[in-house]
């Protein structure tokens, strides 16, 4: 007892709680929270082939996760399990990328820092959209192996980075921001960040083709073809791709916190006084000559590409802060830091005070951003259309027997938003496979005693329940979000 009480006690003054704190109190409303979107109603109705669907992608290990966890999920009533599990995941991730810092002489610096870039709109996505349940396992699995390599662990740390190559790549190489940030924040030499750095490459290399490997005899024993996402850019299209790899994803990694995608007015403004705060804590107490400094900077830079190459490869041009969160995270912890040492260096009376308003600033800020994130976006969507086709099946009930339904489908487009990917969606019944399916989910939760009548699209069946998708576009339209944190 007196032991239990003594780590108890021991927690309050652990230098990791303010994080966890931060976190927890950011997250788990939402993930409490019964709330679902776009691609988590073909895998609640349709869970074995939105799996083996992702098998098709390339990502098996992902396919099987949602498998499981979604049937148990159905099977217990606790729709909260997907979430929950990305949760954990996120903060067991914070905690090891702690431990890569305890050694900083500005380690609680770090862990704050830390924290509040785990705030950041990408690590909102996989802890408040049940479909993203693993992503943060996946990050944390090829962090892990990435150290492990480099303690001469091969084996097991191959075997690490190519499970989390089999669950989602992007999340997959979030490891090389951690790179990236270890080098602004513990100041290595250029030999000993060029070591690191080639290390994570061999790693890569070789769990990507393993991972490749397995990921298409899976699809050839199972008797499954790849998507179209999973091809690789062709010869011809690579000047295409490197125009757009640094004019959007590259770039929106100097505005981490935006969910917009940046001009270069903005760029120029806004990413510049970034990139020069990074580059002043960079060279921060080692002396280097003009050559030294440009290798260093080239080393930098290529771990930033390297934190989100999988957009690289990619013959689709598509961007979502989910697919960012590496260069993402990176550049806001690095600048963040450099914002401290700044201050440290030439406000040398007052940067205490001076960090510690603008530490509470940001705090509030990027706390308040996920909960309005949430709230706006997943728990809103998810109301307004549920409450919709709740209202349409009961207006039918008083009208006589509902014998089956028919989803009328909308001419009309649904509005947008100025913001980039799932983000720009003002209903998720936008999305062609969301409307049948959530219709069904709908009521086997709402109506069990019709969850086993016909959902059709478009039928002319007069007898059929109509929930008409043109009249839930007008009523979208009326109640269009304007803003969105």
């Amino acid at each position: 007892m007196k032991s239990s009480i003594e780590k108890l006690l021991g927690l309050g003054k652990s230098p990791l709680l303010l994080g966890y704190l931060l976190l927890t109190s950011s997250y788990l409303p939402g993930v409490l929270r019964t709330s679902f979107y776009s691609d988590d109603f073909p895998a609640l109705i349709e869970t074995k082939s939105t799996a083996l669907n992702l098998v098709s992608d390339t990502r098996p290990v992902w396919g099987v996760s949602l498998f499981l966890f979604f049937s148990l999920a159905k099977l217990t009533g606790l729709y909260v399990i997907p979430k929950a599990v990305g949760f954990v995941g996120l903060i067991l991730l914070y905690r090891y990328t702690c431990g890569l810092f305890r050694t900083s002489n500005h380690a609680r610096i770090h862990y704050l820092i830390i924290a509040i870039g785990f705030l950041l709109p990408s690590f909102g996505i996989w802890s408040h959209w049940s479909t993203s349940l693993f992503h943060s396992w996946c990050a944390l699995l090829a962090l892990v192996a990435h150290e492990k390599f480099k303690l001469k662990s091969r084996r097991v740390s191959v075997l690490m980075m190519s499970i989390s190559c089999l669950i989602y790549p992007p999340a997959t190489v979030f490891f090389f921001g951690v790179i990236f940030y270890r080098a602004i924040a513990m100041n290595p030499t250029n030999s000993e960040l060029l070591a690191d750095f080639l290390s994570a490459l061999k790693l890569l290399v070789i769990a990507g083709s393993l991972s490749l490997l397995f990921a298409f005899s899976s699809m050839k024993i199972l008797g499954l073809s790849p998507n179209s996402r999973v091809s690789i850019i062709s010869l011809d299209e690579i000047p295409n791709k490197l125009i757009w790899f640094f004019s959007h994803p590259f770039a929106l990694g100097f505005f981490p916190m935006s969910v917009h995608s940046p001009s270069l007015t903005q760029l120029l403004v806004l990413g510049l006084p970034v990139l020069l705060s990074i580059l002043f804590v960079s060279t921060r107490g080692i002396e280097l000559s003009i050559s030294r400094f440009m290798f260093r900077f080239i080393l930098l830079f290529l771990i930033t590409v390297f934190s989100i190459s999988p957009l690289l490869l990619s013959s689709d041009n598509q961007i979502e802060l989910r697919l960012t969160p590496g260069i993402s995270w990176a550049v806001f912890c690095a600048s963040l830091y450099g914002v401290y040492r700044l201050t440290k260096t030439y406000m040398n009376n007052s940067y205490r005070l001076i960090s510690g308003v603008f530490s509470l600033i940001l705090i509030v800020f990027s706390v308040f951003g996920v909960t309005q994130r949430f709230q706006d976006f997943y728990f809103h969507q998810d109301k307004f259309s549920t409450e919709f086709i709740v209202n349409s099946v009961r207006a039918c009930e008083q009208t006589g027997s509902l014998k089956g339904i028919t989803i009328s489908v909308n001419t009309t487009v649904f509005p947008v938003m100025p913001y980039l990917g799932i983000f720009s969606m003002t209903s998720d019944m936008a999305s062609s496979w969301v409307p049948q399916n959530k219709t069904i989910f709908v009521l086997q939760r709402y109506f069990p005693k019709y969850s086993e009548v016909p959902v059709l699209l478009n039928s002319d069946d007069p007898e059929l329940c109509i929930i008409d998708l043109e009249n839930f576009v007008k009523r979208v339209v009326s109640s269009e979000r304007k803003t969105l944190l």
